[in-house]
């Protein structure tokens, strides 16, 4: 019995001692690091280290040998060693936010290879859709009402109604449809006459703006664009394609910074759209909240998770779940398409690296992102990476692919 107990005691001991050289590990690379993709990192690994401490505790098995009384009594003793644990876990929380805030925003830069250290790994970070990515939203209905949004879509855009925008003549005409086609089939600049036509009338006044300010922005007219997007929004404040496309408009113009209020409103709207279905995935994954960015994420298509850049992210987000083979799955899948992507290639290096503490499989993506690489910084990275695997764990050059 009393070895049982002398064993519980050990263990406890091990998982306290774990955690604090995990920590220290994370709180050096934070302190030390000024590459903010490595601080955000540094505060997700921190984070983990929490939050396996506080499940490893609350539900490690007690000394059979102990009465029920006792195995009460050490849950509490134990409740209270998890209790200011839990509270620095809620603080390191809140900073994480912060922090995804003010440098997870600015991350669409390319990343610094100088300031990792080959004994680090390259985690994805949260990279929001570039400007150009956040494309028009045109609506299938005039209706606004939260929930009833829907987009116009057509894979073949029927012929531009030119006669009916030219002539004024739009009462026997669906003017929502003649706009999308006119759009889809770019002639831009009669999405911005009809818009005009349109605004003629008070009640299609501001979706007549709105069809002006894309018809504008389409055509490189950003200042215009903007002016009218503001007007229509003067007439229907609480219209979801049109704050978007303020949204959208200011952050090519300013910024994500400054557009972020708008694209926040946006997805309060509920305004089904991939892009913004995108947003809220990636800044549910900067704020720590990984199941719901799985769940944004996850219904996007292969080629738009590709296309926007988030696929490493969900691999990640995954990851940080404990569901590794679900990331290495993710990421693979990927590589399906796309062999020689250096973001999947890495992502499958930091995966085996860290969450499999398999350096031999890692040393096989490295070497391939190697390849792959056309960057310089990146290629000088890699090279000492590869070489210091190849001496800390005695790897050889090459894994053969089926043990992927």
């Amino acid at each position: 019995m009393k070895a049982r107990e002398e064993k519980f005691a050990m263990v406890l001991s091990m998982k306290t001692e774990k955690l604090d050289k995990a920590h220290t590990a994370y709180y050096t690379t934070l302190k030390m690091s000024k590459d903010p993709f490595q601080q955000l990192e540094a505060m997700r690994g921190i984070d983990r280290c929490y939050d396996n401490f506080i499940s490893s505790l609350t539900n490690m098995p007690l000394p059979a040998s102990l009465t029920p009384a006792d195995q009460e009594a050490l849950r509490g003793e134990i409740a209270k060693l998890t209790a200011p644990i839990q509270e620095k876990k809620n603080e390191n929380e809140a900073k994480l936010k912060v922090l995804a805030a003010a440098k997870g925003q600015a991350a669409t830069n390319e990343r610094s290879f100088a300031s990792i250290r080959v004994d680090q790994t390259v985690p994805p970070v949260a990279q929001y859709p570039a400007a150009d990515k956040m494309t028009a939203y045109l609506p299938a209905s005039s209706d606004m009402t939260i929930g009833k949004v829907s987009r116009f879509e057509t894979r073949t855009p029927k012929a531009c109604n030119r006669s009916a925008i030219l002539t004024g003549q739009l009462a026997n005409v669906n003017t929502l449809e003649v706009a999308g086609n006119c759009y889809y089939s770019r002639q831009y600049e009669m999405v911005e006459k009809l818009g005009l036509e349109l605004a003629k009338s008070k009640d299609t006044r501001a979706l007549g703006l709105f069809y002006a300010s894309v018809g504008a922005d389409a055509r490189g007219y950003n200042d215009k664009a903007m002016w009218m997007i503001d007007a229509a929004l003067k007439v229907q404040p609480e219209a979801a394609p049109y704050v978007y496309q303020k949204a959208r408009l200011t952050y090519k113009e300013d910024g994500l910074n400054s557009a972020m209020p708008f694209f926040e409103k946006v997805l309060d709207m509920q305004m089904p759209s991939t892009e913004m279905q995108t947003f809220a995935g990636v800044k549910a994954f900067s704020e720590g909240d990984f199941t719901k960015a799985i769940e944004n994420l996850s219904a996007i298509s292969k080629e738009q998770l590709y296309t926007l850049n988030v696929g490493t992210l969900m691999s990640e987000a995954y990851a940080q779940k404990g569901e590794v083979d679900k990331a290495l799955s993710v990421v693979k899948d990927l590589l399906g398409s796309k062999k020689d992507n250096t973001d999947f290639l890495l992502q499958q290096a930091h995966l085996f690296e860290t969450y499999k503490q398999s350096p031999t499989l890692a040393l096989d993506s490295y070497e391939k992102a190697f390849k792959a690489s056309q960057q310089l910084e990146m290629r000088d990275w890699l090279g000492k990476k590869i070489q210091y695997l190849k001496t800390q764990n005695k790897v050889g050059q090459h894994v053969i692919s089926g043990d992927l």
